[in-house]
């Protein structure tokens, strides 16, 4: 088909034919063409020319049909008549200046700006190094070839700018050529120098501001022997340019007179080529755009460190040649498969990647070197970077072959290569725009050169060929080049930042990927690829899971029963003081419940369900269930009674065996016994005689779906696991392990079977006992306990308890599993046991028979991040599976499987999960953990936390155990959680718990003894003195206050009874017979106030409430005495207590109306004298500590200085607060009103308002705070001079994380709580008074707690602060724990929001209680400012004007993010030079990145003026041009 292009006659036919350097007829127009040979380059080049010519085509629909039979009918459909006009040229260019400033390439963008230091794996420059051994040559005329070679090639005169623009000097800037003669050195000697000058120049970073860009050496060698080396700045050079000028220096060496001068020039070029760049651009913009949300990130290679740690990273070669023949094989496969060769390089390439990445999806970074060959004659002449860059999603169908997943590649390249005006640059762009904090990336590159070798044939015959070679570009991981060789074979090269990848990984992946290619000439492509573990990790993997051990056989219980007579006077169970049942007793016990079991038609496999609480008889139930031939069901007594009945349902048990004594439910259609009627059965004579095939156990976990699994554990696997732990670690008769654990958790399987089994005794912890971490430690005292067992924080909680303290000298060794270990948890055992107690870290699954690893914990090296799981136990084994069932290499990431003996038999009545999860194999049945995990090179297992707990973030897998693991490690934290929030916008928020005050406070700053006082303890002489604000001349001595106290409380306490006595009269009836509470006329909405009034009554002895009954008191005449009534109110006639009485008198009504259920207290919320703050102020002592309060603070405050920030702490209506806020001087603080309830801090913002203070009001809970609270605060408030808060320890610990390092904190308390909210404000808890306070504050690590202030009606005024910052980590405020992260994990893993915990949630099994944490960081992480507020301060200002004129648009959001308002690389590099003039500091780019919202750059800035001793305050006293307005510096130079 011919068409005019130009006036030119062209033939289709003929195009593609010189194209491809073959003849091609009319029988050829069905050929595929890229079968034939064609490149997508090649194909690009002929679409432009098609194009100018009219034809109306793009790349993509001409590559979905490589035909020309489809191209002619393409051609045809878009009316390309003979006629056809062609495309309008160009508007011509007027001929650029080329001395002027021209701009860069979007690529030379970012490599111009990647070689920035303060970038990750930046501080290099793009760059190639060329080594070529010669000889004869001479180094004047190498000189002078060079020197003529710069003078012929304008852009090896460049220089570029802090602008970010590139200029061309007339003069040569090349210092000339530098001879290193080596030749007097021995030969060895000579070779040593040679490799140390190959170090220094093939890492060089070329200074391109100076115009040094290009610079050719020669080495002078022992025997005559030469060495050129080419240092090449790819800013000026892409790989054809490369060759270009490789191929002149030959022609000058030669020559060096006259050489043709290139009649085209690189900026002519740019300026050309402007507006047809700009609207290619814009068509492509939309495919990219659409396909931007779903785009993946590069493949995740397993790393040793951070990319970010990288100071200037080292590049190394790797290098594999394809002979001709082989090369020749490999194209002809591709061919018939309709594939290009590019492409099947491409995709092998890619399944090396996916297989140690562990995913399928990852993007490549292709550069493409297009040059427009028509735009003129000389364009191939020119030596200039011409390269664009291609985002490639790479996709490999899971089930598909190799072929089908080659094709996938190659649809998906052919269809981005049409688009590629919008280039793999802008892409990168948007990810930084649009992916908050951590953008994705593509560092991994495909750079495809097939047409030519890198050394072109002339500068080979006159030099020589390439003898080494390495190249190096800013934040690449992986570079791999594809060469074509002068004999017609392939060379494959991978350039590798080698100290970014664990020893050994890359040298792997080479070896699989140059395999692989080999084995593609021959294999089936419609099969996927094999690509096999290498052999040495086959070997110690082997070796890891070869342990076994002799089986016995037995079952669970069969050793217990055996020798139980011969050890029937040593003890088995140990509780309380004194309580002891022996092995023999303990047997009887067990023989009576199988007695009782087996009468009711239990035998072998019968499942029972026990629910028991914990103690001795819950034990003999177990033994009694296994002796009687049954199956044991733990179900908790603390189960919900649905949960319960579902279990039962499930389990399909036989019978309950229950010792709670309760009556049956009516939910369960099992046979119930009590557990007590089963004990006085007669026994059996020995236990019935069971297979070790049969169930032991039936233990139910949580289910994804909602409904619980039941995991069949057999007695082989259960009794291989027992005897295994008991033979590593020598149990014997004198050990004794403290149960701890629930029946209903398998850890307790061990508990029980592990001592039993070898004569030893359980220590039994009374269910009331399970969470009390005091009474544990008592227990293992008085009872001598040598072993623990249990999850990681429980073995904390103990610690804890210990407060510094040795633990028992028996204790001897520690089994820890289930959880998280934390990295500090070794240490503070070994010192708590003085090095007596082993620590053994052990892993494993329910559905694996309590464990199937082990690892004993010596030492915890730096570089750790978490307890490794070690290796497996005898008779188990281990995998770490890919998601297509293959096994992962070493430290790639994968699902862990356990087989072996210990695996369960499935979950019982769901054959269907069982098969999914319990899979067989070859090699036996596996379990499907669910864990993801990784082997070590030598064998040893990591834990990396669940599957489902593994997310993306922007294209990065991020592990959240990870984070929390290194969170972990801070010395300030003791247990880290990690969660995603968020749903349009997703980010990590990370909660922490810190560290216990004993181990998070210096010693220095320890609680001063006279802090210390106990509840029933006088207060100690210095705490009685007055407040420092009472009544001038008052003399009060401390017996006279604490009478007038004394009184006072009484005073209300007989008010208060009078009242609700009066209200509670008509509920009783008439007569003196007690009456049921429940069944008493009282709404279940009135229940909680009217549960506080009862507890009231009984404690005045007004009522006797037992049983579930109430009846009058002894002095319920006294509290109804009409006489004594009156008098009370005339005694409060006049007093502060008269609005009290009267509000009473007035809401009686609404109260038998909250009663009834036809009113609620929330009516009392807003009411000046009975709501809770409004009763607070009504105590004379409260007004006087306020006093205090605000005197203390004015003196806190530096005249002239900032506002403190002072919170206060359930602050409820805000009437306190009001209160003190008008005892302050307008400036003084900058208020924050913290509640847990949003109404009462929506009532607390309308009242102070107008308090000419700075305040705002926030919901805050006794558990999470959000991290624009944490640390934040010079003054921590609290008014609980009713007693009414509901937990001081909680609400302690809150402060503690709200309270900046020596801050202050002022607690109003009474020391014995009011009865001024009994009537109206309900409470379900003690309340609380001054004492427990105290002691509150100081566990939460508050010091020099005393009672500064005492009044005579019982208010005391407590104070205390947090210890100041010594600079040893221990503080917990986000800056420090950040920093931490920052030094540890690669940016994308850092989470968006820190929330610190005031308690860690637990489980009813003592593991983390993930969901309730998850979902209070949910809550907190949500900022507790809108992104919307202005910029606050000059600080925030200063850095919003700056990114305004940076950015061209306004900014008037302290939280609007950089990157979303159109920032840029280019922009951000502008930006840090503004801030440097105006600001006078320098920000590292890396921090910029980090922190891209307003707020968070001008914290950045505040703390780098304050550590550079310029102040906080950008207007305080600085150098010229960094404070007090923009410079000229700014105004002129920085933008």
């Amino acid at each position: 088909m011919s068409r005019s292009t130009a006036g030119q006659p062209v033939d289709l036919r003929k195009e593609v034919a010189a194209l491809l350097g073959i003849d091609l007829g009319p029988g050829d127009d069905d050929a595929n063409l890229f079968e034939l040979g064609l490149q997508s380059l090649q194909l690009m080049s002929l679409v432009n020319r098609m194009n100018r010519s009219g034809a109306g085509v793009d790349f993509t629909e001409m590559a979905q049909d490589p035909r020309l039979t489809a191209w002619y009918g393409l051609l045809a459909s878009r009316g390309a008549a003979q006629g056809a006009e062609p495309e309008p040229a160009p508007a011509p260019v007027a001929p650029v200046d080329g001395s002027a400033p021209f701009p860069l390439t979007a690529v030379q963008q970012a490599y111009w700006i990647g070689r920035g230091a303060d970038r990750p794996l930046g501080g290099v420059g793009c760059h190639a190094y060329l080594e070529i051994d010669t000889q004869d040559v001479v180094a004047g005329r190498l000189e002078q070839a060079v020197v003529a070679l710069v003078r012929l090639h304008p852009m090896l005169r460049a220089s570029f700018t802090d602008d970010g623009t590139q200029r061309i000097a007339d003069r040569v800037t090349w210092p000339g050529l530098r001879v290193h003669d080596f030749t007097k050195l021995p030969a060895e000697a000579a070779e040593d120098a040679l490799r140390a000058l190959r170090e220094r120049l093939s890492h060089r970073v070329l200074d391109v501001a100076a115009g040094e860009v290009l610079d050719v050496r020669l080495s002078l060698r022992p025997g005559g022997a030469q060495r050129i080396h080419v240092n090449a700045d790819l800013l000026v050079a892409d790989v054809h340019s490369i060759r270009v000028l490789l191929s002149d220096l030959a022609a000058l060496y030669a020559d060096p007179e006259n050489p043709a001068e290139p009649g085209y020039t690189f900026p002519q070029y740019l300026a050309d080529t402007a507006a047809s760049r700009t609207a290619g651009r814009e068509r492509a913009r939309e495919h990219w755009q659409r396909r931007l949300p779903e785009l993946p990130g590069g493949p995740a290679l397993p790393l040793a460190v951070d990319p970010g740690e990288i100071g200037a990273p080292r590049f190394s070669r790797r290098s594999h040649t394809l002979t001709p023949g082989e090369w020749a094989d490999l194209q002809r496969r591709a061919a018939e498969h309709g594939l290009t060769p590019a492409v099947l390089l491409i995709t092998a390439f890619s399944e090396v990647l996916a297989r140690w990445s562990g995913q399928s999806r990852f993007l490549l970074n292709l550069p493409l070197f297009d040059r427009d060959q028509d735009l003129h004659p000389d364009i191939e002449r020119i030596v200039a970077d011409f390269t664009s860059l291609l985002l490639l999603e790479v996709d490999l169908p899971a089930e598909a072959g190799f072929a089908d997943r080659a094709h996938a590649v190659q649809r998906r390249l052919h269809d981005d290569v049409g688009h590629a005006a919008y280039t793999g640059v802008d892409v990168l762009r948007d990810f930084v725009r649009v992916d908050a904090g951590t953008p994705r990336t593509a560092p991994v590159v495909f750079a495809c050169n097939l047409d030519a070798p890198l050394v072109p044939d002339d500068f080979a015959a006159r030099f020589g060929e390439l003898s080494w070679m390495v190249s190096q570009t800013p934040q690449v991981w992986l570079d791999h080049q594809v060469y074509g060789t002068r004999e017609g074979g392939l060379l494959l090269a991978w350039d590798i930042v080698e100290e970014l990848f664990p020893k050994g990984v890359t040298d792997a992946m080479f070896a699989a990927y140059t395999t692989l290619v080999g084995r593609l000439a021959a294999t089936d492509w419609s099969l996927p690829p094999e690509i096999p573990l290498p052999e040495s990790q086959v070997r110690c993997r082997a070796e890891a899971n070869s342990v076994t051990r002799r089986e016995s056989g037995r079952p669970l219980h069969g050793a217990f029963f055996e020798r139980a007579a011969g050890r029937a006077g040593d003890p088995a169970l140990l509780w309380g003081e004194d309580g002891c049942l022996t092995h023999g007793e303990l047997a009887d016990r067990a023989l009576r419940v199988a007695g009782a079991l087996a009468a009711r038609g239990v035998g072998p496999g019968s499942p029972v369900v026990v629910t028991a609480p914990k103690g001795p008889d819950q034990i003999a139930a177990v033994l009694g269930v296994l002796a009687a031939g049954g199956t044991y069901v733990p179900v908790g007594v603390d189960q919900p009674a649905e949960r319960r009945d579902r279990i039962h349902a499930l389990s399909r048990c036989v019978l309950v065996l229950d010792g709670t004594g309760a009556p049956p439910r009516t939910g369960s259609t099992a046979p119930f016994l009590p557990l007590d009627e089963a004990l006085r059965a007669a026994p059996l004579d020995a236990p019935v005689d069971v297979s070790a095939d049969e169930s032991a156990y039936v233990i139910f976990t949580s289910g994804s779906t909602g409904t619980p699994k039941g995991v069949e554990v057999g007695h082989r696997a259960a009794v291989n696991t027992v005897e295994d732990i008991d033979e590593r670690y020598a149990l014997g008769p004198a050990d004794r392990v403290l149960a701890v654990s629930a029946l209903d958790f398998d850890l307790s399987v061990w508990d029980l079977f592990g001592p039993l089994t070898e004569g030893g005794a359980l220590v039994l912890v009374d269910e009331t006992d399970r969470r009390d971490a005091h009474r544990w430690l008592a227990l293992c005292e008085r009872h001598a306990v040598t072993v623990w067992n249990s999850v990681p924080a429980l073995m904390d909680m103990l610690l804890t308890a210990a407060d510094g303290a040795s633990l028992p000298a028996s204790l001897r060794l520690a089994l820890l599993s289930g959880d998280w270990i934390g990295l500090d948890l070794p240490g503070r055992l070994d010192r708590a046991s003085d090095g007596r107690c082993r620590l053994v870290a052990l892993g494993g699954a329910t559905e694996a028979a309590i464990w199937s690893n082990a690892h004993e914990v010596t030492a915890v090296p730096a570089h750790w991040r978490s307890i490794p799981y070690g290796r497996p136990l005898a008779n188990q084994r281990f995998r770490v599976v890919d998601p297509h069932g293959r096994d992962c290499p070493d430290w790639v990431p994968g699902e862990l499987w356990i087989g072996g003996t210990g695996v369960a038999r499935g979950y019982r009545g769901d054959p269907e999960l069982t098969r999914e999860r319990f899979p067989r194999a070859s090699d036996g049945r596996w379990y499907r953990t669910g864990d993801q995990g990784r082997y070590w090179p030598d064998g040893t297992l990591e834990f990396l936390g669940r599957i489902d707990h593994q997310v993306k973030i922007n294209g990065f897998r991020v592990e959240l155990g990870e984070i929390e693991s290194v969170l972990q490690t801070h010395p300030a934290v003791s247990h880290a959680l990690a969660v995603v929030v968020g749903d349009r916008t997703r980010e990590i928020a990370a909660a922490f718990l810190p560290a216990p005050p004993s181990a998070a406070v210096p010693p220095s700053a320890a609680v001063p003894p006279s802090a210390a006082v106990p509840p029933s303890a006088a207060v100690p002489p210095s705490a009685a003195a007055p407040a420092s604000a009472s009544i001038p001349g008052e003399v009060r001595t401390q017996d006279r206050a604490d009478g007038r106290g004394r009184e006072a409380h009484e005073q209300e306490a007989e008010l208060a009874e009078t009242l609700l006595a009066a209200l509670v009269e008509p509920l009783l009836g008439p007569g003196e017979r007690p009456v049921e509470v429940s069944a008493l006329p009282v709404a279940e909405t009135g229940r909680p106030l009217f549960a506080g009034w009862l507890d009231f009554l009984r404690e005045r002895q007004v009522l006797t409430h037992s049983a579930g009954s109430v009846a009058r008191g002894p002095r319920w005449a006294v509290a109804r005495d009409a006489t004594r009534a009156d008098a009370l109110r005339d005694g409060a006639a006049g007093s502060h207590l008269q609005q009290v009485v009267d509000g009473w008198a007035g809401v009686m009504p609404l109260l038998s109306a909250v009663l009834a259920g036809t009113a609620d207290t929330e009516a009392l919320v807003d009411d000046p004298v009975l709501s809770p703050d409004g009763l607070a102020l009504r105590l004379p002592g409260v007004g006087a500590c306020l006093d205090a309060v605000a005197q203390a603070v004015a003196d806190l405050h530096e005249d002239g200085g900032p506002a403190l920030d002072v919170a206060e702490w359930a602050g409820a209506g805000g009437r306190s607060a009001a209160a003190l806020l008008e005892r302050l001087k307008p400036g003084t603080v900058d208020y924050v009103l913290l509640d847990e309830r949003e109404a009462r801090t929506a009532a607390a913002g309308v009242r102070l308002a107008g308090s000419g203070h700075q305040v705002r009001t926030a919901r805050q809970d006794a558990f999470a705070v959000p991290e624009s609270r944490l640390a934040a605060f010079d003054v921590l408030v609290a008014n609980d001079a009713l007693g009414r808060e509901a937990d001081p320890d909680a609400a302690a610990r809150v402060l503690a994380l709200l309270g900046r390092p020596g801050s202050r904190v002022f607690l109003v308390a009474r020391e014995t709580a009011s009865a001024l909210a009994v009537p109206t404000v309900p409470a379900t808890f003690p309340a609380a008074d001054a004492p427990r306070w105290l002691r509150a504050l100081e566990r939460a690590g508050f010091i020099h707690g005393e009672f500064s202030g005492r009044e005579s009606d019982g208010v005391v005024l407590i104070t205390a602060r947090l210890p100041d910052a010594d600079g040893a980590g221990r503080a917990a405020d986000p800056a420090a724990l950040r920093a931490w992260l920052a030094d540890r994990l690669p940016a994308h893993m850092i989470p968006g929001s820190l929330v610190g915990l005031a308690e860690l949630p637990l489980s009813s099994n003592g593991k983390v209680d993930r969901r309730r944490a998850e979902q209070a960081l949910r809550h907190a992480a949500v900022p507790a400012e809108s992104v919307d507020d202005p910029p606050l301060g000059p600080v925030e200002e200063a850095v919003a004007e700056l990114w305004a004129r940076v950015l061209g648009t306004p900014v008037t959001a302290r939280g609007a993010a950089f990157f979303a308002l159109g920032g840029d690389s280019m922009a951000a590099t502008r930006l840090v030079a503004a801030v440097r003039g105006r600001l006078g500091v320098e920000l590292p780019m890396r921090d910029v990145l980090a922190a891209p919202t307003v707020a968070g750059m001008a914290a950045l800035v505040s703390e780098l003026r304050a550590r550079s001793g310029l102040g906080r305050d950008p207007d305080d006293a600085g150098p010229a041009g960094a404070a007090g307005g923009l410079s000229e510096e700014f105004e002129e130079g920085e933008l």
